[in-house]
């Protein structure tokens, strides 16, 4: 009996990796997702994004869900885009800039993470006075690093 448990179990987990390990192009979720996206949704499309951004580990797709997700209100997908964005420029880059801007449609939003990252940004351009003002709302929204950066910063 403990055998057949084990083999089930096996047989299981198999199954679950060969659904993960699938192309989302050929997941029947994703094309249910996708119609809804195009529709507007930023839920549906910030779910794509996540599933190209993990499971396929493809980025450059998953930019393109996340900034439709952040257009249709989802803003993490605001920030996620920020941070993928980011990764492909370096400081003072249009890349940066583009970055910046949906940091902060995700902060003005009151998205802790968003406000975080964007005084990351402001303080690796050496804007330390735009730095604390991001962080000071993160902080406030409830951001533990923000509240820490914020007050290395005030020293």
């Amino acid at each position: 009996m403990k055998n057949l448990f084990t083999l089930i179990v096996l047989t299981a987990g198999i199954f679950l990796l060969a659904l993960n390990l699938a192309s989302a192009e050929d997941d029947p979720q994703v094309k249910k997702l996708k119609a809804l996206c195009e529709e507007g949704n930023g839920d549906a499309c910030f779910h794509i994004g996540e599933r190209y951004r993990t499971l396929d580990r493809d980025n450059k797709t998953a930019v393109g869900y996340f900034l439709k997700g952040c257009d249709g209100g989802h803003i993490t997908a605001c920030t996620h885009a920020g941070i993928l964005t980011q990764m492909t420029g370096q400081q003072y880059s249009p890349a940066w800039k583009k970055a910046a801007k949906l940091y902060e449609k995700g902060c003005d939003k009151d998205s802790d993470k968003a406000c975080f990252n964007l005084g990351l940004l402001k303080y690796k351009e050496g804007r330390q006075k735009a730095a604390k003002k991001y962080w000071s709302k993160a902080c406030d929204l409830g951001n533990q690093v923000g509240c820490n950066n914020l007050q290395t910063l005030n020293k």
